[in-house]
Parts: structure tokens; C-alpha cells; sequence
């Protein structure tokens, strides 16, 4: 409904579909929705999930997505891994509006990679850049060219670290092509916990997002 039509407030979408109020999912996903929640007073009744951005006045449902990245991060230095690297989402969100195609920066992807940053130098082991490689898609498969081209000419790390579960699904089908098993020649950490991570063999290491109890606090704020 947002992205279809076009409304100067918050207000007015409420009045058109006759509700008390308004979850949005996926706010930064289209320029006119953008400029609704930023102008939106803190007196409506008006959720939204994730991509927190510090000076909104709206009710914001979000993971500390920066502290996850360390903790995965962590999670592999205990097991004795020093070479890590990451796996990166697009750090701009391309957004169709009309003829024309916009970029929002990512904030999601902002605070990961930062978070993968901060945890390393926690620990005094310094990044490498051919270690950072920047994925085209979160979605999965659109992924796999990428990695499985970086992973072919790189001097491989031990272990890699992905921004999201389907970015991770994605590397886990390249090191089974190249012998390199998930879990035993290299480690393999995904984000989101999503169900498909369940169904690989190997299952996906992974950082859990509670959605389902995101889902029941949206509710109950509104």
C-alpha cells in the first residue's frame, strides 16, 4: 500500500483504510515511506522493525545487530580462529521510484560491519581487506558467483562470517564444491537463525534474531 501510493503523512494512511494503527516492516524500502516515518511524530501509533536510525521519534523494534556480529565473531576466536573473514551485504539498498533508481545506505549492514570490526581490534588481531567481500544480494543464490570466484584465487581464511543466514547458505554450497567441509576445513557462521539453516547438513552455526518475540512486542506497544 506505501510503496503504491504516494501521502504527505502518516495520518493520512490511517484515515484511508480506516486503522488504530500501523506496523511497517520494511521502512526503508521505498522514498516516500522513508519521508513518512522520518517527519512522523512519537504521539502516533506507528511501529516499525529494524534499520534503527538515531533522531526518529517512532516506536523502533530492533536487534542490536552490532553486538551479534561480535558475538559471532567471538564465538570463532574462542575456538582458536584468527583468520576470519566477512561475508558483507550490499552496503546501499536500491530503491525503484518511477524511472528513476535510488541508494539508502544500509544501516543493517552498516552496524555489522563495524561490529565485525570493533571485535577484532577488541582482540588486537587486525582486519585484512581481501578478507571483507561485499555480496550483491541478501537473498540466497545470488551470492554463490561471488564467493565461489573470491574463495578460488584468495589466500583462504579459517573461517567466514556471514551478514545473514542465505548470504551463509551460499558459502556453505561453495566450500562443498570445494572440499573445503563447513565445519571441519573452515568454519561457517551465519545471522538470522532461519529454518533453512536447520535443513543443511552440517546445520548453519548461526545468530539467533527472536522475530517471533519481536513480532508479540509490536503488538503489544501498539
Amino acid at each position: 500500500i506505501l510503496r503504491e501510493h504516494h501521502y504527505d503523512r502518516i495520518e493520512e494512511v490511517l484515515y484511508e483504510h480506516g486503522v488504530d494503527g500501523l506496523m511497517i516492516l520494511i521502512w526503508r524500502c521505498h522514498p516516500n515511506v522513508v519521508e513518512l516515518v522520518e517527519k512522523s511524530s512519537g504521539a502516533l501509533p506507528l511501529v516499525i522493525f529494524n534499520d534503527y536510525k538515531p533522531g526518529l521519534k517512532v516506536n523502533v523494534l530492533y536487534t542490536d545487530v552490532r553486538e551479534g556480529m561480535k558475538q559471532a565473531v567471538f564465538y570463532l576466536l574462542r575456538r582458536g580462529f584468527k583468520k576470519i573473514a566477512l561475508l558483507a551485504g550490499p552496503r546501499d539498498v536500491l530503491i525503484q521510484s518511477g524511472t528513476k533508481t535510488q541508494k539508502i545506505a544500509s544501516f543493517d549492514a552498516k552496524e555489522k560491519f563495524e561490529g565485525f570490526l570493533e571485535a577484532l581490534k577488541e582482540k588486537g588481531i587486525s582486519s585484512r581487506k581481501e578478507w571483507i567481500v561485499e555480496c550483491p544480494s541478501y537473498n540466497q543464490g545470488e551470492s554463490y558467483p561471488v564467493i565461489k570466484e573470491w574463495l578460488g584465487k584468495t589466500d583462504l581464511p579459517e573461517a567466514l562470517v556471514a551478514m545473514n543466514d542465505e548470504i551463509a547458505l551460499d558459502a556453505w554450497r561453495v566450500l562443498k564444491e570445494f572440499k573445503l567441509w563447513p565445519g571441519e576445513k573452515m568454519a561457517l557462521v551465519g545471522f538470522d537463525d532461519i529454518e533453512k539453516g536447520r535443513l543443511v547438513s552440517p546445520s548453519l552455526t548461526t545468530i539467533h534474531q527472536p522475530l517471533p518475540q519481536m513480532g508479540r512486542d509490536a503488538v503489544d506497544i501498539l
